[in-house]
């Protein structure tokens, strides 16, 4: 259900990567109309980063022990112990998890799919 008396201002979405035995929690937000404009328009361009980037200011936080450096949990929450201002920088600098950043910005601005509920026609072939 979409309550419509609250502000929906965050998203979750659970990416698994069987490859890696992974899977991570990513919260984002709804990008402005803008942000659909400039990325389709990079994309069209094929602006070299423009995923990342995309990615990156979509992105809100990430979950608590899905990512770490050097052994250590990195958290975007300021309330954690394990909390690092650079959170997005970390992520931005590792290259696998740079990748997981791409797959959000291309689940939300390309894969985003509306479907009519109703059943497809198909026109009448004559044989």
């Amino acid at each position: 259900m979409l309550d419509l008396s609250q502000k929906q201002t965050e998203q979750k979405l659970k990416l698994t990567y069987a490859a890696l035995d992974l899977s991570v929690v990513l919260s984002w937000r709804f990008p402005a109309t803008e942000e659909h404009v400039g990325y389709q328009i990079d994309k069209y361009r094929k602006t070299e980063g423009f995923r990342l980037s995309a990615g990156l200011n979509i992105l809100t936080g990430i979950r608590d022990g899905d990512f770490g450096v050097e052994g250590n949990p990195l958290s975007s929450n300021p309330d954690s112990p394990d909390y690092r201002a650079d959170w997005k920088d970390a992520l931005k600098g590792n290259p696998t998890a740079a990748k997981i950043i791409e797959d959000l910005a291309y689940t939300v601005f390309e894969e985003t799919l509306v479907m009519p509920d109703r059943e497809p026609t198909v026109p009448f072939v004559k044989s």
